[in-house]
C-alpha cells in the first residue's frame, strides 16, 4: 500500500537520525515502492544531510536504470555507502534501522511494514548489519 510507505519514509524523515541502515532486497522494492515515493523520500533525506548505508543483494537489476539516484556512484552528492552481500545471504525482507527504531518491509509474499521503536532491537539489528556489512563486498556501477 502505498500511504504505507509514505507513512515509513515520513518516520525515519520526522525521527532525523544522521545515520540509516538498510538490508534492502533492491529489486523487489523498486517494483513494490512507487518511484516518485522513493525519489521524494531521497531528495528530502539528502537535504536533511541524513547518510544512508545500505546492504543489497548480489544481482543485476535493469530497475536500477529507472532510479538516477541508485544509478550513481557519487558517495558524498547523495550522502550514501552501499555494498554487496555475498551470493550466500537471502533477502526475504527489507528493513532499516534509525535511531532506536526498526522498520520491517515484507517483498511481494507477504504485505507489511512494521516499525519497532525499541533500543534493544535496534541494537541488536545494527549488530548483525554491521557483521554482515564487514563481510560484504564495495558497491561499483
Amino acid at each position: 500500500d502505498k500511504d504505507a510507505y509514505v507513512s515509513a519514509f515520513r518516520d525515519i524523515l520526522r525521527t532525523n537520525p544522521s545515520q540509516t541502515y538498510w538490508f534492502w532486497p533492491l529489486s523487489t522494492m523498486l517494483k513494490r515502492i512507487p518511484s516518485e515515493i522513493f525519489e521524494d523520500f531521497h531528495q528530502e533525506r539528502i537535504k536533511r544531510s541524513i547518510w544512508l548505508h545500505a546492504l543489497w543483494p548480489n544481482e543485476k537489476t535493469e530497475e536500477m536504470k529507472k532510479h538516477p539516484l541508485l544509478f550513481s556512484s557519487d558517495e558524498q552528492t547523495l550522502l550514501r555507502k552501499i555494498k554487496i552481500l555475498p551470493k550466500n545471504i537471502q533477502m526475504e525482507t527489507g528493513y532499516g534501522i534509525y535511531g532506536t527504531k526498526v522498520a520491517f518491509f515484507s517483498t511481494t509474499k507477504e504485505n507489511y511494514i512494521i516499525i519497532i521503536d525499541s533500543k534493544e532491537l535496534s541494537s541488536t539489528i545494527k549488530s548483525q548489519f554491521d557483521y554482515l556489512w564487514n563481510v560484504s563486498k564495495q558497491y561499483s556501477t
